[in-house]
Formats: C-alpha cells, sequence, structure tokens
C-alpha cells in the first residue's frame, strides 16, 4: 500500500497548484505519514518480539545443561534408583525437553521446590532457582513484546483501513474533476487494481495468533462460498492450516503449509468442508513457537 499511496501523491503533487488536487493532497499526505509510522512502528514491534522470542527458546540450550547437571548431582548423592531420586525426579526428564515452553519452564520451578526438601541438594535447588527466574524473565519480556506487537497490528490496520477510504473518495474527486477526460486519471492510478475490487463493500476480519511448542491455534469461524483467508506467517516456523468441524481434530494430510515469512491466501473451502466451523493452525515445530496474521474475507 505503500508504494501505490507515495505513487499517487508524487502524481498529485506534479499537478498543483490545482485547486482539487491540492485538497486531495492536503488530506492525504497527513494520513499517509501517519500510515508510514504505524507501518514502522509494527515494524519495529515485529523484530523485537521475534528477538525476544529467540532469547527465550535460545535459553532451553541452558535448561539442558543445567538440568542434566543436577540429575548428576542427585545420582552422586542418592543413585539413581534411590526413592529420593524418583521423588525428585517423579514427572521423569521427558517433560524438560517434550514439554511447551512454558509447560518446561513450570516445571524446573517444581524441581526446584523438591529439591528444597533435601538439605544436601542446596546447591543444585540454587541453580534451579535462578534458572527459574531466568526462564520467567525471558518470558514474561516474550509476552510483553507480543502484546506490543498486536497492538501495533491493531493500529496499523486501523489506519490502513481509513487511508483505504481516503483514497477511495480521492477516485471520486477526480472522476468529478476529470469526468470527460478519464484517461487522465490513469496518472494517478492503476485502474486495473480499482476495477478488479468491483464496487461492492469487502468485509475483513484481522487475527493475531502467538502458538506454542507443538501446540494449535484455533479461530471459530462462518464459512461461505466467498470467504477467503489470507495467513502472514510473521514468526520463524512452518505452521500448517486447515478447517474442521469440531476444535479437536487432528492435522489432515491435505492441511495448506506457510513457511516462516510467508504470506498465503486460500479459498476457505479449499482448507475443508464448507459446513466445517473451526479454522486451525498447527505448529508442528518442538523448538519455536509460531506467530500468524490472520486476515478473513468475505
Amino acid at each position: 500500500m505503500i508504494d501505490i499511496v507515495a505513487y499517487f501523491l508524487s502524481a498529485i503533487s506534479e499537478g498543483l497548484p490545482d485547486v482539487t488536487l491540492q485538497k486531495i493532497f492536503d488530506r492525504t499526505d497527513p494520513l499517509f505519514a501517519l500510515y508510514q509510522t504505524k507501518f514502522n512502528s509494527w515494524k519495529i514491534a515485529k523484530e523485537n518480539y521475534q528477538g525476544a522470542t529467540l532469547l527465550f527458546t535460545q535459553g532451553f540450550t541452558d535448561v539442558q545443561l543445567k538440568i542434566e547437571n543436577i540429575q548428576s548431582k542427585v545420582i552422586g548423592e542418592y543413585t539413581s534408583k534411590s526413592d529420593e531420586y524418583n521423588s525428585i525426579f517423579r514427572e521423569g526428564m521427558d517433560v524438560f525437553y517434550s514439554d511447551t515452553y512454558y509447560q518446561r519452564v513450570q516445571h524446573i520451578g517444581f524441581l526446584r521446590d523438591r529439591l528444597a526438601m533435601y538439605v544436601p541438594m542446596a546447591s543444585a535447588k540454587t541453580v534451579a532457582a535462578d534458572l527459574y527466574t531466568k526462564m520467567m524473565d525471558l518470558r514474561d519480556e516474550q509476552q510483553k513484546k507480543s502484546k506490543t506487537l498486536r497492538n501495533a497490528s491493531d493500529d496499523l490496520e486501523e489506519c490502513r483501513i481509513d487511508l483505504a477510504d481516503m483514497m477511495y473518495g480521492n477516485v471520486g474527486l477526480l472522476m468529478d474533476k476529470y469526468s470527460k477526460t478519464r484517461e487522465k486519471i490513469r496518472s494517478f492510478y492503476d485502474l486495473d487494481l480499482l476495477y478488479g475490487h468491483g464496487s461492492k463493500t469487502v468485509a475483513t476480519k484481522k487475527t493475531h495468533l502467538d502458538i506454542p511448542v507443538g501446540e494449535y491455534g484455533r479461530l471459530a469461524i462462518l464459512i461461505t462460498d466467498k470467504k477467503t483467508f489470507e495467513f502472514n506467517n510473521s514468526g520463524n516456523v512452518m505452521l500448517k492450516c486447515y478447517t474442521a468441524s469440531t476444535s479437536d481434530a487432528p492435522v489432515p494430510t491435505d492441511a495448506l503449509t506457510v513457511d516462516a515469512d510467508e504470506v498465503l491466501k486460500a479459498k476457505a473451502n479449499t482448507l475443508g468442508a464448507i459446513t466445517n466451523t473451526w479454522l486451525i493452525i498447527y505448529n508442528e515445530d518442538l523448538n519455536f513457537s509460531g506467530s500468524i496474521d490472520i486476515t478473513e474475507t468475505n
């Protein structure tokens, strides 16, 4: 959109100081500047979120090493078949590697509390406590960045709609001015794009989802013959998209795959039966969380 409006304003400025063109320029240029500001804020928020997510996920390399060191200390003190070992690691070791990131952090906290019950494990308990605090701080920072990104996305979308409405109104002003020489309008717009949108109002809905490791994102939907989805994968992992009649439906073999930093459009009826009532996004990655913006168009 930035390129379209920038070209438009450049073409308008060449016709100044014409009264009509001056009116169009004066009302459009400030809103376009605001849109660019919000776009830059959104871009920064996205980069900050991705950075915070990367720091959080990379932190689990340290988690693995320190949990294994704690395990070695417990075995050295009590042996791997002792009641003490089974009590301290009552949920096994897999919970630190295979659960979602947030659940893994919670298990570190549980481990810290159980280590505190054994005096010889005081140093191991301190390691677990520090590790839990570090990972919770990293997760909290990621969640803050995620909220900032959602707010920036909402602000940008609101401004985009306002700018699109104004650009549509500008067409009317230009058509009135050049009613007998309509070909001149081509110097301001790509009319093929305008004609392609038709004259009907198009309803859109935009949703942002953050999807943890190995988890599903879900939206209740109503599918029509004309409904389409645009999937903007703003995260670092591949995501699979499909519709289903229930919210717990498994991933079908023909689910739409959206790679990281990829934008894809799909008609709703190509993602599943038209009677389906759920849009489901699956993150099968075992190391990184996913992030996606979904635009529904009726």
